[in-house]
């Protein structure tokens, strides 16, 4: 049978009055009193009410000068816990004076239960293998909110879908990718000065071999290989974006320059090849195979299919203003490997070019050219864009060439690697 709330206020009293915090402190005594006496009564006390009936202050008290009551109620608060925590912590109904207020709450301890206390009375309601099944419902489920975040933070890094027509061969691939850039050929001449020399990039010199034809002897001036090389602005440029879109994929990226590349990288390694047109070294053989030719002295580029023969010559106004042509060729390499060569003669060329590969909006339009060209965007294909500009600005570009290259070519070209030939350098 449930106490009366007029019993329930009376053990309360009787308790904390005989309890060792109360037992000697008179104020306190008769604040508790004073305001269980209001809870029974439902009536609210206020401050001034409290100073004047237990603590007999008269009209004159003034709550915001004198801090008694406050004082008092404080001190009550703290032997209300000294004593739950002590003596009349087995006990059910608990006092509390809420902050803030001097209204008392009882609290029935027997009926307070803890989330912690109602989880544990759910589980111990279900049996063993419905339980282990809600435990493993979830912790499927917080795996899979976890895989949901992590995809999204992943997305935001990778900038270039999977399966991109241009890039799925470098992003979804088991080999590794090296990104090429085109280096300049350095040869050093002696002078008679101190037994010094300068090393000289002569643009029409750009390996061994080319030196080997210098208009004038190489036995008689001393002339030979530099171990300097030069990476142009155009690489410093284009790098940045090149790499962002191939961290898309898990594979490690190697960076070489041309004049280091070997044979046996560009068979079994995907390539990315960014600079100049002249600095292409053992990659020029691509751009044969895609029926290019080009001209470092004249600056100009021909194409030829079926008979038809296209050039396409550079402008160049004494370092201001620019009109460049790009080629960009992706061919499926010999073992399966992709093959992509950004170059072209002035800066501007390879930096716009770079651009269409890897900002999303541009690579579409590349893309569209593609597909408007060939009806899809084939595995091997050749674009040559035209760039005008004053020296980095560029001013306009436009694709003036795209279409599908043989695969065939690169077919032959594996059988050979196969058959123990090596690929034409």
């Amino acid at each position: 049978m449930e106490k009366s709330a007029q019993n329930i206020h009376q053990e309360i009293e009787s308790r904390l009055l005989k309890s060792e915090p109360f037992r000697n402190s008179k104020n306190s005594r008769a604040l508790l009193a004073y305001l269980l006496k209001c809870s029974l009564a439902g009536i609210h006390p206020k401050e001034i009410t409290i100073a004047g009936e237990v603590f007999k202050k008269d009209q004159h008290f003034n709550p915001g000068d004198d801090p008694l009551v406050r004082v008092h109620v404080h001190n009550l608060r703290k032997k209300l816990d000294e004593y739950y925590q002590g003596e009349g912590k087995t006990d059910r109904y608990q006092l509390q004076i809420p902050k803030g207020q001097y209204n008392v709450q009882i609290v029935d301890r027997a009926k307070r239960k803890t989330r912690l206390d109602l989880l544990w009375d759910c589980c111990r309601r279900l049996n063993r293998f419905t339980l282990l099944f809600a435990l493993a419902a979830l912790a499927a489920f917080c795996l899979a909110v976890y895989s949901w975040s992590l995809h999204r933070q992943l997305r935001q890094h990778q900038i270039i879908d999977a399966h991109d027509p241009v890039w799925s061969g470098f992003v979804d691939n088991r080999n590794a990718t090296t990104v090429v850039c085109g280096d300049h050929f350095f040869y050093t001449l002696p002078i008679d000065y101190d037994k010094r020399s300068v090393h000289i990039r002569d643009t029409w010199i750009n390996c061994e071999e080319d030196l080997q034809h210098l208009i004038f002897p190489r036995n008689e001036t001393g002339v030979k290989a530099s171990g300097q090389t030069y990476f142009p602005s155009a690489c410093m440029w284009a790098l940045p974006g090149i790499i962002k879109v191939l961290n898309s994929s898990p594979r490690s990226i190697i960076l070489r320059s041309s004049s280091q590349l070997t044979a046996n990288a560009i068979e079994e390694q995907n390539m990315v090849y960014i600079g100049d047109i002249e600095s292409l070294g053992l990659l020029n053989h691509y751009v044969e195979l895609a029926n290019l030719s080009y001209d470092i002295r004249e600056r100009n580029i021909r194409h030829w299919n079926h008979g038809d023969t296209l050039r396409f010559a550079t402008v160049a106004n004494e370092d201001l203003f620019h009109k460049d042509y790009a080629v960009i060729i992706k061919w499926q390499g010999p073992r399966s490997n992709s093959i992509l060569l950004v170059a072209s003669f002035f800066t501007i060329g390879v930096q716009e070019a770079c651009r269409y590969l890897t900002e999303p909006n541009m690579l579409k339009q590349l893309e569209d050219r593609l597909t408007a060209s060939c009806k899809q965007v084939p595995k091997n294909f050749l674009m040559i864009l035209e760039v005008s500009g004053i020296r980095q600005a560029i001013a306009e570009s436009k694709f003036v060439l795209a279409e599908s290259l043989d695969p065939l070519v690169l077919e032959n070209l594996r059988k050979k690697v196969e058959s123990g030939f090596p690929a034409k350098p």
